[in-house]
């Protein structure tokens, strides 16, 4: 990430100085290059730097007169853009979700006027789990159990959950995100005592431990400080069962929060609620 702060850091002094404009262009190219599927750059202020550098090359790029692009996906056309100086920086998306084919898709897009625009085209696709290729080694490994993946309405499952750093070193801080099944509800009982026990160790502990913990209605995303090499952590929760179905619990994972490439994704499981 230091590669795109400190390109994005550049990329804005030159636009500011109107200085060297063919550098800064490739500067900006790195950028977008760099941008993931979500539009952004991983780490936040990364995010933030890249941002204002792009900002201030749409203002250097403002249209003086309405530009108008079409974009198409094999031979079919979505409804026009219209850029004016009103609206030249408003993100504009267009998707292609139910025309896609297997195989070689062709997206193409004309511009009709004067301006310098910036595009991202991303593509987002699903296989089985079982087709996945293994990695040779990830840098973290999370694993989540159930104690039970068949049950009745109101039923509890406990979770346990266990992270481990693959590497040698230390990761400071480490981000747990915990996928909710469809039709649980997270009993966060056990997270907090975990977590004010954790709490109670003190700064100068010098193991892991589980910092804090927030709830969204689809995940449970775990903060741990202080995964050592060999040294794995574990815990566990309650997922209360509200409704009868069948489901596949959503994929599960761990990350450097400083190295976010660094990453473990833990297998979903199908689970039964009669």
């Amino acid at each position: 990430m230091v590669s795109i702060e400190t390109t994005a850091m550049a990329a804005y002094a030159l636009l500011k100085g109107d200085a060297h404009p063919d550098v800064a262009n490739k500067a900006l190219t790195y950028l977008v290059c760099n941008k993931d599927g979500f539009g952004t750059w991983s780490t936040t202020q990364a995010t933030i730097l890249s941002l204002k550098a792009l900002i201030e090359s749409a203002k250097a790029g403002e249209p003086t007169e309405q530009v108008t692009v079409r974009v198409s996906l094999n031979g079919e056309e979505a409804e026009p853009i219209q850029i004016t100086p009103q609206n030249f920086d408003v993100v504009q998306l267009v998707t292609f979700s139910d025309k896609a084919i297997e195989g070689d898709n062709t997206v193409r897009i004309e511009v009709e006027g004067k301006g310098n625009l910036m595009y991202q085209i991303t593509s987002r696709y699903y296989v089985p789990w079982e087709l996945v290729p293994p990695e040779e080694k990830e840098a973290m490994t999370i694993d989540v159990r159930y104690d039970r993946t068949d049950l009745q309405v109101d039923d509890t499952v406990r979770v346990d959950v266990t992270a481990k750093l693959n590497l040698e070193g230390t990761a400071k801080m480490v981000v747990l995100d915990l996928g909710i099944p469809p039709g649980f509800e997270v009993q966060a009982e056990d997270l907090s005592a975990r977590v004010q026990q954790d709490l109670q160790k003190g700064e100068e502990y010098p193991g892991a431990t589980v910092k804090r913990f927030d709830l969204t209605g689809r995940q449970i995303i775990v903060y741990l400080e202080n995964l050592s090499y060999g040294e794995p952590i574990s815990f566990h929760y309650g997922l209360r069962a509200k409704y009868p179905l069948r489901v596949k619990t959503p994929a599960s994972t761990a990350y450097d929060y400083y190295n976010p490439d660094q990453v473990g994704v833990a297998q979903p499981e199908v689970v039964a609620v009669r």
